[in-house]
């Protein structure tokens, strides 16, 4: 193993940490310091500070708005593709269901799924949560 990374973490950083935490239970999610860090997570986080994980709220409630925005995308795009994308969320963010229970569901192979509908759902659950959390909307 390397030594850890010096100075401030990339963008890349953030977006994996994102990707990894995806299925995170509440309590994985508590423990994720780099993305608790972040300014729009700080400032949600201060509405759930009476949580009993207060992180861990806060990012499930992130990350569940960003994929309903994600389906609700895709529900007005009616593109093929993004359509495929809402209903692999359904199944493996929301359900916690399989790659399998997917591909089934799609009547595609596993791989299908695994190299051309995981990616691009997953890349636009980062992009759009990193936007949120870098944003700190002020209260009126």
């Amino acid at each position: 193993m390397g030594r850890p990374k010096r100075g401030r973490p990339s963008y890349d950083d953030y977006a994996r940490c994102v990707a990894d935490a995806l299925r995170y239970d509440i309590f994985e999610l508590e423990e994720c310091t780099l993305l608790a860090q972040m300014p729009g997570v700080k400032a949600l986080a201060v509405r759930n500070v009476h949580e009993i994980l207060p992180t861990g709220a806060t990012l499930r409630a992130m990350f569940d708005e960003t994929v309903t925005a994600i389906e609700r995308l895709a529900k007005v795009s009616k593109d093929p593709l993004m359509e495929r994308i809402a209903l692999f969320l359904q199944i493996w963010y929301r359900e916690r269901g399989t790659v399998v229970r997917v591909a089934k569901a799609l009547n595609v192979s596993r791989s299908t799924v695994v190299h051309s509908i995981q990616p691009r759902a997953i890349d636009l659950i980062v992009k759009r949560f990193l936007d949120m959390a870098w944003r700190v909307e002020l209260s009126a």
